[in-house]
């Protein structure tokens, strides 16, 4: 039996036709189709492989924004979250800090490796005298664009959906938690991503002062 590709199917879904990187900009919103519960997906994914793996991410995203969702919404979002304790929310956030150190070092990024290195998550809040900085925060967040940037659809077809994962939320490392599966298959890499989706459903925000400590917020 003759499976169809993943640019044919989105071409059968969607109308649009994409042969290179330059034009993934032109599926962007294209996952609003499927909503609220994200029937459908299975005429774009095969239920085998590296794309049943990445729809299955694609559904968890679906499921955790459905209920509120109205038909308005552009982009996937929670608009209330349940209850956290706070050490659960600490041990999600150490975990997500110790799987973008395991990615600097997948990516042999020394300076990223040294700084990272530096982080540690507080258990209680901050005091009016911390000091807050960006740099951090800057430099994870350069990680993860600047690698995901260079992952051009010549190299594998999922990443021609990368600015279609993006637009779901405007959020790159939620792009980056849907195409882990790939990433890992083409690296070897233990790494699973799955505490930035942990963090970003329970809507657990992080402060990084300037001395090296990482202050977790939950939602009010």
């Amino acid at each position: 039996m003759i499976h169809a590709s993943l640019t044919e199917k989105i071409k059968l879904e969607t109308g649009i036709s994409v042969s290179s990187s330059k034009d993934i900009y032109l599926l962007a919103g294209i996952f609003n189709k499927y909503r609220p519960d994200g029937e459908g997906l299975n005429h774009l994914f095969s239920d085998h492989g590296l794309e049943r793996q990445v729809c299955e991410r694609i559904k968890r995203i679906f499921s955790v924004t459905a209920l509120e969702w109205r038909p308005n919404d552009l982009y996937f979002s929670i608009k209330r979250f349940g209850h956290i304790e706070r050490e659960m929310a600490i041990e999600i956030t150490q975990k997500y800090l110790d799987e973008i150190k395991k990615f600097s070092e997948l990516i042999n990024d020394s300076d990223a490796i040294n700084s990272l290195s530096t982080l540690r998550v507080a258990s209680d809040l901050p005091t009016p005298d911390i000091l807050f900085s960006d740099d951090m925060p800057t430099l994870i967040y350069e990680l993860i664009t600047d690698f995901f940037a260079k992952l051009q659809p010549e190299r594998h077809e999922l990443f021609m959906l990368k600015e279609a994962f993006y637009s779901m939320a405007n959020d790159y490392f939620l792009m980056a938690y849907i195409l882990w599966p790939v990433i890992q298959a083409e690296t070897g890499s233990v790494i699973k991503f799955d505490s930035y989706f942990e963090i970003w459903r329970n809507g657990i925000t992080l402060n990084f002062s300037e001395d090296g400590m990482v202050f977790v917020n939950l939602p009010k």
